[in-house]
């Protein structure tokens, strides 16, 4: 059970400053997971149309939660290559801020549909390399 975002101004501005100094690969699989969702479960686009290229024909139940075929199809795919930090990054906040589910206790914002990935509320600070 998720409850529904109810935090400052601040702690939202910390949720996007968050999901942008994530790493890309994290980002990537953030965008797996909600492009996946937006074919599964919505139904919100074709395959072959958010990826802009031909996709076989698969043998999948459209009614799953979550597709293997379709997300490594996704993970795999010259669209998702193409996309640079701050457009991956966009991608999740833009799904954060309009699912706006978070963990029991309201400590993390949960920023992709199957709730693998969280942020905290709270200002993270970001390590130098």
């Amino acid at each position: 059970m998720t409850w529904e975002w109810s935090h400052t101004t601040e702690a939202y501005e910390n949720v996007r400053n968050n999901i942008f100094n994530l790493d890309i690969e994290t980002l990537k699989e953030c965008v797996v997971e909600i492009w996946t969702y937006q074919q599964c479960v919505t139904n919100e686009t074709s395959l072959c149309n958010l990826l802009g290229e031909d996709v076989p024909d698969y043998d999948f139940n459209k009614d799953d939660y979550y597709d293997i075929q379709i997300a490594e199809r996704i993970r795999n795919s010259e669209k998702l290559d193409n996309l640079c930090l701050p457009e991956l990054s966009e991608i999740v906040w833009e799904f954060a801020s309009q699912q706006r589910e978070c963990t029991n206790g309201g400590h993390y914002a949960l920023i992709s549909p199957y709730h693998t990935w969280v942020v905290s509320f709270d200002k993270e600070e970001v390590e130098n390399e």
